[in-house]
């Protein structure tokens, strides 16, 4: 009975250490502040109000469309990072997991 309780105990540790590893990172970048260049707008840029128009007879232009290659670099590097990340979870849990067993201190 008591051999029942330790693996299940164990399972628990396993599917816990598996979820950190799996989510923390990602949680980890979400929160942490970007590059304003790099995040993405909250809103939707509003429209140039009357008084605007009204003052200087044109409407104010739109900011300059970015080519698909910019679009790709900034898609890469944000994945790179992310990839970063999580490697950088998986390293920190599996020595966290490793001392705790072998009992050394870092």
């Amino acid at each position: 009975m008591r051999r029942i309780g330790r693996e299940t105990v164990r399972m628990g540790l396993v599917i816990a250490a598996s979820l950190s590893i799996a989510w923390a990172p990602a949680v980890v970048v979400a929160q942490s502040p970007g590059s304003s260049d790099q995040s993405a707008p909250t809103s939707p840029p509003a429209a140039p109000s009357q008084l605007t128009v009204a003052q200087t007879g044109t409407a104010a232009s739109a900011p300059a469309p970015q080519s698909a290659a910019q679009v790709g670099d900034r898609l890469h590097d944000s994945a790179k990072s992310l990839g970063a990340a999580i490697l950088d979870g998986i390293k920190y849990v599996g020595h966290k997991v490793s001392t705790f067993f072998t009992g050394e201190k870092s």
